[in-house]
């Protein structure tokens, strides 16, 4: 008798068991539906601006795999209606690497599940490449050159729209931080020239010189994005791609920008930017507008 009495008590335990799994389980289904649907109402509210989402396991942007960084890109369209539309690729290749651009196809590579996404910073950063993206010289320590320009540019419009001089915040800790003084050495400038040098360190350091003189100014960072869009390097080498871009400012960010670019580069390199009268061979063949 005692045998069956533990027999019976012992399946009702597990019965009891089972309802609890089973009351868990419809909780979390509940849940997760509903946070799907709350995702997946943003998306229509943005209608055309929506992001197109593409992922190989075929998941969609709002379902469980996505919807963090899914959500966090949501918000910041949201907040910014003048920004593009953006195409995101989820790509598996890229585990363990930060989110990159490709320029060809205009879309935004993510690694699968990459909590630097969950900054709106690194998302703006990303938007910034892609509406920078223009002519580059072929020569390679002018392009290097401008590839650090175009950092700092993405930093400083990233900072610029979201108010926040962090970038790439995980666990409390940035990769960079444009309230930090940044100046790299001679030594790193000679790296960069060969190739050995990450350009994020450089357009570190320029974001963060715009940052301490003029703060966030959305114009700035835009006029700087749109140079990069309209420049024409026209063979210039070396530094001396600086004075295309100078020359493709808009007026009305011209001397300011200017000013910042010169003090950015190294002393001896400050002669072959700058940009003297005359100047009808440097000029842009597409005039800047207002």
């Amino acid at each position: 008798m005692q045998g069956l009495s533990a027999k019976r008590g012992l399946v009702r335990r597990l019965g009891a068991l089972l309802m609890l799994f089973g009351a868990v389980g419809c909780v979390m289904y509940v849940a997760e539906r509903n946070q799907r649907g709350l995702c997946e109402a943003r998306v229509e509210a943005l209608g055309e601006r929506a992001p197109v989402w593409r992922n190989p396991s075929g998941a969609a942007m709002c379902s469980a795999e996505s919807r963090t960084q899914a959500l966090t890109l949501l918000g910041v369209l949201e907040q910014h209606p003048g920004l593009p539309r953006v195409s995101v690729r989820v790509e598996p290749s890229l585990i363990g690497s930060s989110a990159q651009v490709d320029l060809a196809a205009a879309v935004v590579l993510a690694p699968p599940e990459d909590v630097t996404l969950r900054d709106p910073g690194v998302w703006l950063h990303e938007l910034a490449h892609l509406q920078s993206s223009g002519k580059r010289p072929q020569e390679p320590i002018a392009r290097r050159v401008l590839r650090a320009v175009e950092e700092g540019a993405a930093d400083y419009y990233a900072a610029s729209l979201s108010g926040s001089t962090t970038l790439g915040v995980v666990e409390g800790r940035a990769q960079r931080d444009l309230s930090q003084s940044v100046e790299p050495r001679a030594s790193e400038w000679a790296a960069l020239a060969f190739g050995a040098a990450d350009p994020h360190r450089f357009g570190w350091a320029l974001a963060a010189r715009l940052w301490r003189r003029f703060g966030a100014d959305a114009q700035l960072a835009s006029d700087l994005l749109q140079a990069l869009a309209r420049i024409e390097p026209r063979g210039r080498p070396g530094a001396r791609v600086v004075r295309a871009l100078v020359l493709a400012l808009p007026p009305r960010s011209r001397p300011a920008l200017e000013r910042e670019l010169m003090a950015w580069l190294p002393a001896e390199l400050q002669p072959l930017a700058r940009v003297e009268a005359p100047v009808n061979d440097l000029a842009p063949t597409r005039a800047p507008e207002e």
